[in-house]
C-alpha cells in the first residue's frame, strides 16, 4: 500500500511540476499585431519568462530591450539559453551585448546562408513560438507582425531544436569575434 501511494504521489508531483505534463493537451495560439488586445511582445516574454530548463532563440534581430531583459531573467533563475542571430545583420553597437556577455549567456552569429531569417524560440523542449516576428522594437510597434506559440508538442519542437543546432554549429562565437 505504501509502494502504490509513493507512486501516485510520485507521479502527481512529478507531473505537475512540468509545464507539458500527462493532462496537458498540445495548445496553438495564432497572434496578430494588428490586435489591440495584446502585444505580441508580451506573450513572448510570458513564455519566456515560464520557461524552466532551456530557451534556444533562433532570430533574424534581437534588439528588443523587453525580451532581453526576459531573457536575462530566466538566466539568473537557471534556465540554460543559448542566442543564434544572423551574422550579416548584426551590428556591434547592440544594446544586448554588455547585459548578455555580463552573465555569460552564449550567442553565436551565422554567416553560412545570405540571411538567416529564422524566428523562432524552442522553450524547454515541448513548446514552440515561431512567425515574422523579429524580437525587436520596430516588430513590437511598428510593423505587421505574427506569431504562432505550439505548446507541449515535443515532436515539433524537437525538430525545431535539431535546426537550431544545425544552424549553432554554424555559427561564430559571438564573444570571440567582438
Amino acid at each position: 500500500m505504501k509502494i502504490v501511494l509513493f507512486f501516485i504521489i510520485y507521479f502527481f508531483v512529478f507531473n505537475f511540476s512540468l509545464s507539458c505534463n500527462y493532462f496537458n493537451k498540445p495548445k496553438l495560439m495564432v497572434l496578430f499585431s494588428s490586435n489591440k488586445n495584446y502585444k505580441i511582445e508580451d506573450k513572448i516574454i510570458n513564455y519566456i519568462s515560464n520557461a524552466k530548463k532551456e530557451l534556444l532563440l533562433a532570430a533574424y534581430n534581437l534588439t528588443s530591450k523587453n525580451i532581453i531583459n526576459s531573457l536575462i531573467e530566466a538566466y539568473k533563475k537557471g534556465v540554460k539559453i543559448k542566442i543564434l542571430l544572423d551574422g550579416k545583420n548584426f551590428k556591434k553597437n547592440h544594446i544586448f551585448l554588455n547585459k548578455m556577455f555580463y552573465y555569460n549567456i552564449p550567442i553565436k552569429l551565422n554567416y553560412n546562408y545570405n540571411i538567416m531569417h529564422n524566428k523562432f524560440l524552442v522553450i524547454d523542449n515541448s513548446s514552440v513560438e515561431t512567425g515574422s516576428y523579429n524580437y525587436t522594437f520596430s516588430a513590437n510597434n511598428l510593423n505587421a507582425e505574427n506569431i504562432i506559440y505550439l505548446n507541449c508538442v515535443p515532436k515539433i519542437a524537437v525538430k525545431y531544436k535539431k535546426e537550431f543546432y544545425k544552424l549553432w554549429n554554424y555559427g561564430y562565437n559571438l564573444k570571440n569575434w567582438i
